[in-house]
């Protein structure tokens, strides 16, 4: 009872960021990786493995997708292996000699044949485990029936619900580097500061911004020994360590900020409700060159914890 109730909140949850985001433009997308398109497929467009419009070819590279390890006859008899990790994520079971029996005795070699193959046994071994889940989630989406969402997504393309709802699944550093957008110190109102210095501050700040920052950034992403510096980075920025698909969000960005309060001696900060990262006002320009990098590695390190759904 207790999971029911857990996947129809998370299930309320989706559904809100699915209608929120198309009323106000709110940028709010769910990690490729929390759910394989597989169980996308059955749960947001009611389409199972069996259904005669979900394609072979799509059926066995979502398998892959899922960590799965395969090997299995096509229709023409042919044999075919599926070499990919077993996943841990969703507690799948791997394909030993004693699989069908300890799985389900009722299925046999031929299970594993053609049409079967996805009728009984992908149905059976990837969906079937899931029932509680779904079922509870699809509760959640439609408000217990009231709202026919699923019926909405079933008429759309796969492609376009993935790249709609969920996120970017690579992430490339040019695309963190050109989601980036400058917000320069502002003198307007300020007596204090003459035009000379305005218009140096103005360079350093545009240097550090156009040439200095998007190489430190390269360069982290390069170094970084767990490869995890760009989503650790988006997610010290945002709060979300995914970006959105920049066709349905184009006007997604990260603010770069220079304020006038920070000290050179101070690391980056963020405002990731707002998605702002704060650099000083001279942006490290008067001390060592790799300044910049030192700190910027040093905040996204133990800043970096996420409230997104992973």
């Amino acid at each position: 009872a207790k999971s029911k109730k857990f996947y129809r909140a998370i299930g309320r949850m989706i559904a809100h960021i699915i209608c929120q985001d198309q009323i106000d433009n709110t940028v709010f997308t769910i990690s490729t990786k929390l759910m394989p398109k597989l169980v996308r497929n059955a749960l947001l467009r009611n389409m199972y493995p069996e259904s005669s419009y979900y394609p072979e070819v799509d059926l066995f590279r979502d398998l892959q997708d899922m960590g799965e390890t395969l090997k299995v006859r096509n229709k023409h008899g042919k044999g075919e292996t599926l070499k990919v990790e077993k996943s841990h994520t969703f507690g799948l079971w791997g394909m030993d000699d004693d699989f069908l029996q300890k799985y389900d005795p009722s299925l046999s070699e031929n299970d594993l044949i053609g049409e079967n193959f996805k009728a009984k046994f992908v149905s059976l071994y990837v969906l079937k485990s899931r029932d509680i889940a779904l079922s509870s989630l699809k509760e959640g989406l439609t408000l217990n029936g009231k709202f026919n969402l699923l019926l909405l997504l079933s008429l759309v393309p796969s492609r376009v619900v993935n790249t709609m709802l969920f996120s970017n699944p690579n992430i490339k550093v040019e695309d963190v580097i050109n989601v980036l957008s400058p917000d320069y110190t502002d003198f307007t109102y300020d007596e204090n500061v003459d035009k000379e210095s305005v218009v140096s501050i103005r360079k350093i700040q545009q240097d550090c911004f156009e040439k200095r920052l998007p190489e430190v950034i390269r360069q982290l992403s390069i170094e970084s020994s767990d490869n995890n510096f760009l989503s650790n980075f988006i997610s010290f920025c945002t709060g979300c360590s995914y970006l959105p698909c920049k066709e349905i969000h184009p006007t997604f960005s990260i603010v770069v900020g220079f304020e006038k309060e920070l000290k050179d001696d101070n690391v980056p900060y963020t405002n990731s409700c707002v998605n702002r990262m704060n650099l000083p006002m001279y942006a490290y320009n008067f001390l060592e060159e790799s300044t910049l990098k030192e700190y910027l590695s040093t905040a996204v390190k133990y800043g970096c914890k996420t409230f997104g759904l992973k």
